[in-house]
Formats: C-alpha cells, sequence, structure tokens
C-alpha cells in the first residue's frame, strides 16, 4: 500500500445477509495501523472500524436490501505506506448460527527451551463469539515447563507468554515484567541490556531495554546503530522522561515560571550497604558498569539534563567510599571497585551553574531533591528514592515570593489508566504506554537508544573530569 492511499475491493453479496469483515496486519507483524470502511459503491460510508484486535480493524455487518454488493476500503490510519505496510482483508458469511469459539496464533509452529532457559512470544485470540478466559498449558512438552500467564483474561485479543524450564531461577521479575506488558497491551517485548542481545535486534523486533543501555559506551553505540539502521522504535528506561513532575518542571521552566536560571542543585541519597550475599556482588566490579555512577548518578542527572538542557563545562569528583564490603554468607571482605558516591560541578549551556550530589549511604538516606532558582521564581522537586523511583514527586514553587506553594500536576501528563498501580511501576507503566504508541503510530515521546548514547558520553566525560582532576569542555 502506498502513503496517503486507500484499497478498495468489490465484495459481492445479497440482501440480508450477515458479513464479518477483518483486516490482519499487526496480528501479522505489519505497522500498518488498519482503518476499515464498508462503502456503497465507493461513495457513502455504510460502515467503519479503526482497532477492534490491537491495531488491526474488524467489522459485523449486515447487508441491507437492495445491495448486489459493497467496496471494503483498507487504508493506513496515519496515512503511512510503503513495502513493509502488508495486510490481508478476510470477509466471512456469518448467516448460520455457530456456537462460540476461538483461534489461537503464534509466529513460530516451535520454540526451543534449553534446560534453565526462557523465551518470550505472543500468543493472539481471534474470537468467534466467545469472549471469556481462555486458558493455556504446555501440552505434550519435554521437560518441566511452566507458563507465565496461564490464561489469556476474558475479551483480551492476546497476552505475551513466556514459558521456562522449571529449573529455572530468577525468571521471577521478568514474569511481573510480562504481566506489565500484557497489561499496557504491549505487542511485542525484547529484553536487552547489553551486547548479548544484538541477535534480537537484528531479528528486526522493536526494543525497550533497562538502563544503563550498555556496559560500555562503545556497546551502547553499537545498539543504537544496528536498530537505527534497521529502523526499529527504541526505548529505554530513563524513567525521569515520563514522570508527571519531571515533565511538569520542565514545562513550567520552558513557559518562564522562574524566568531566566541562575543556578540548580540536585541531590539524591539513596540506599546503599555494607554487607550483602556474595549472589549480589555482581555490582561492585565497575567493569560490569552498574553502579552509582551510571545508575542512580545517571538518572538523576538526566532529570536535570532533560528539564534545564545539557552542560557546557563540567568538573567532577568520582570515589568509592565503601571500598571493602562483608559477604554475609563466605563472612569475607572483598574488594569494592565501583563508586558510590559522585559529585558535579559546572555551568549549562543557558549559562546557569549547576551541582549535582549523588550517593549510596547505609542509613536514613534523604532521597532526591531538585532546586532550580531564577530571576523571577524557585521550583523544588522532591521524592524519598530518586528522580524516576518511589512515590509520585512533590513539584512546590515560590514566584515573586519566599514561600513555597505545592502546584498541582496536569492530568495530560498521566499517560496510564487511572487504576495504574503507584510508586515503583507507574514510570515503567508511563514508558510501555508511549512505547505501545510509538509502535502503532511510527513516532516516539519516548527515551530512545539515541539518548541513552548522549547520557553514556556524558558520563564518560564527567569520569575524564574526576580521573584527571581538570574541568572539562562538553561535546
Amino acid at each position: 500500500m502506498a502513503a496517503g492511499e486507500s484499497d478498495g475491493w468489490r465484495v459481492p453479496i445479497k440482501g440480508g445477509e450477515k458479513l464479518r469483515f477483518e483486516v490482519f496486519a499487526d496480528r501479522l507483524g505489519s505497522p500498518l495501523d488498519s482503518m476499515l470502511e464498508i462503502r456503497k459503491s465507493d461513495t457513502a460510508v455504510l460502515a467503519s472500524n479503526d482497532d477492534a484486535v490491537r491495531s488491526d480493524s474488524r467489522l459485523d455487518y449486515t447487508v441491507p436490501a437492495g445491495l448486489s454488493h459493497v467496496v471494503a476500503t483498507v487504508s493506513d490510519r496515519h496515512g503511512r505506506g510503503g513495502r513493509r505496510f502488508v495486510y490481508r482483508l478476510v470477509v466471512t458469511r456469518t448467516t448460520d448460527p455457530t456456537p462460540p469459539d476461538f483461534d489461537l496464533v503464534v509466529a513460530a509452529n516451535s520454540y526451543n527451551v534449553l534446560p534453565g532457559g526462557w523465551h518470550v512470544f505472543r500468543v493472539d485470540v481471534t474470537r468467534r463469539g466467545y469472549t471469556g478466559a481462555i486458558r493455556l498449558e504446555a501440552v505434550g512438552a519435554s521437560g518441566r515447563f511452566r507458563l507465565v500467564p496461564t490464561s489469556i483474561p476474558e475479551g483480551a485479543p492476546g497476552a505475551l507468554v513466556m514459558v521456562d524450564e522449571a529449573s529455572q531461577i530468577g525468571t521471577d521479575r521478568l514474569a511481573r515484567l510480562i504481566a506489565l506488558a500484557n497489561e499496557m497491551d504491549v505487542g511485542k517485548l525484547v529484553l536487552a541490556g547489553d551486547i548479548k542481545q544484538l541477535p534480537a535486534i537484528e531479528a528486526g523486533k522493536h526494543v525497550f531495554t533497562e538502563w544503563p543501555l550498555g556496559r560500555t559506551t562503545a556497546e551502547a553505540e553499537e545498539l543504537a546503530a544496528l536498530a537505527k539502521a534497521k529502523g526499529l522504535q527504541t526505548a529505554v528506561g530513563l524513567q525521569s522522561r515520563v514522570s508527571p513532575a519531571v515533565l511538569y518542571v520542565k514545562e513550567l521552566i520552558d513557559d518562564g515560571y522562574v524566568g531566566e536560571v541562575l543556578s540548580c542543585h540536585v541531590t539524591t541519597m539513596r540506599d546503599g550497604a555494607l554487607e550483602r550475599h556474595s549472589s549480589r556482588n555482581w555490582n561492585l566490579d565497575i567493569s560490569q558498569g552498574a553502579n552509582t555512577l551510571t545508575i542512580a548518578n545517571g538518572h538523576v542527572i538526566d532529570a536535570l539534563r532533560f528539564v534545564l538542557g545539557d552542560f557546557k563545562r563540567v568538573a567532577c569528583m568520582v570515589t568509592t567510599q565503601v571500598q571493602k564490603m562483608y559477604e554475609t554468607d563466605t563472612q569475607k571482605y572483598i574488594d569494592v571497585t565501583s563508586p558510590d558516591n559522585v559529585r558535579v560541578s559546572g555551568q549549562l549551556v543557558r549559562g546557569a551553574a549547576a551541582t549535582v550530589s549523588v550517593g549510596a549511604v547505609p542509613w536514613a538516606g534523604s532521597g532526591f531533591r531538585m532546586e532550580i532558582y531564577g530571576r523571577e521564581g524557585t521550583l523544588v522537586t522532591t521524592g524519598s528514592v530518586s528522580s524516576q523511583r518511589g512515590e509520585m514527586l512533590r513539584v512546590q514553587g515560590a514566584k515573586g515570593s519566599n514561600e513555597l506553594q505545592d502546584l498541582t500536576l496536569p492530568e495530560r501528563y498521566f499517560y496510564v489508566p487511572d487504576d495504574f498501580p503507584r510508586g515503583d511501576p507507574f514510570n515503567v507503566g508511563q514508558l510501555y504506554t508511549l512505547f505501545a504508541e510509538a509502535i502503532r503510530t511510527g513516532e516516539t515521546r519516548l527515551p530512545t537508544f539515541d539518548t541513552a548514547v548522549e547520557l553514556h558520553r556524558f558520563i564518560d566525560t564527567i569520569k575524564k573530569a574526576s580521573d584527571t582532576g581538570r574541568e572539562q569542555v562538553v561535546t
């Protein structure tokens, strides 16, 4: 289908017939977001449908007397087109009553899961009058396999399903992720986070990954370049950028609430440890790329840059305060090379002075606080954990006054359903909602792999400033 065009299909009919017109596109992996219309001689629209099963259209239509044919037109709701925008239009007669039934459709005939392994795939449902829940079982599979979830809910058009071998441990978090993806009606899910996930991107899957994107900037750049070459939608878990509070603060800054920004100060002091089990010591090695510098500091400094823009020049001190970690099971002390405290100071491109202090502390961490001071006012944003985690952030403002007042967050920045859980899942749900939108429309409001690469590079710059003891120009 060419961009901006529609296909018309002439269908012979008889008055009184009951017909079902159904488009299969999204369920076949096509980017087409179908719009289906039933027309009289290609003119007057008799019936239409946008989304029925995911973004696929479906119409049940009773033919009025006097018609010998109708024209079924199929188009992309956003006017897009190209060789990838393929679809199948199925027309069936439903005059004779049939018992309620359904079909389950998966992309492959079989999946191989090694001992201790797992696989995620989508199961789509074509319902024919049946609206109830559908139980899922791994019938006839060898080994001790588990399916998550074990059923498709009432009326649902399908679900993401994980199958794992029962000897596998540590997939409970993945199971929760699958449940969240199904709640947000995400059609495709690929887990990335290091260079081992390149085959998934090479297979042409849209990708949502946690931050950091890679262990190193080079890994992140490779993943981003491949995803761009494949034309994929990407998202990275920099949840601060979809926090209603952070989005609102950015709007207020852009609208001149504080006037010219003079200075800003951000602190985050959150949970650290003096001892832990040996199974949780993987992030104490700096070469793994997951530590206070990249994760806690990365999220917080990303929130600052999202709201106020990039740094122009920067100085930094990165240190490891807890240099020995006690293992509770081995009763030994091991060396720690990952940093646990980061202090950044510099000047933003907009001219404002900026300071950031992030630390992992054993007891009673004060959480997140971002203070922005301008010629005409002040904005203060606070939370108990960090900019991307915990309960909904509190935003306070003072304009031409020394008294801070609570500011109400606009409803337009809440993308998830009203009953969606608050706390840590909330901003992840915000990301999934926008990711599903990006897959459907081809347009994104998300932090992408390119966003992640920029942040990786900036963290390299502040690390260099610390290692050399010299201020760095940010390029």
